[in-house]
């Protein structure tokens, strides 16, 4: 782990607030309707983060993290499948129960 959220390399953290490029990121749901702009939503962002994370999301980051998992939607777990060839997704242990006959 890291002090702070850009120093981590695999963190979205940086493209976020406006200090690298990510074409395939999603913007952040809901952040639209609260600043208009790049600029005022990286700003916007950034304060985000700065303030407390919730232990729920902590707990997600950090069970991610130690499975070697990652965290975030569809389109993004997807993406990242193609490029590595492995999926990389949180699952819950052990195959799936057959179905009863």
């Amino acid at each position: 782990m890291v002090i702070k959220p850009g120093e981590y390399i695999w963190s979205s953290y940086r493209a976020r607030v406006g200090k690298a490029h990510c074409s395939w990121l999603d913007p952040v749901p809901g952040l639209e309707t609260i600043v208009t702009g790049e600029k005022q939503g990286a700003e916007a962002y950034a304060a985000y983060i700065k303030s407390a994370i919730l232990n729920r999301e902590y707990d997600l980051i950090r069970s991610a993290v130690t499975r070697g998992q990652l965290t975030g939607g569809e389109r993004f777990v997807e993406e990242i499948r193609k490029i590595t060839g492995r999926r990389i997704e949180h699952r819950g242990r052990g195959r799936p129960l057959k179905p009863r006959k």
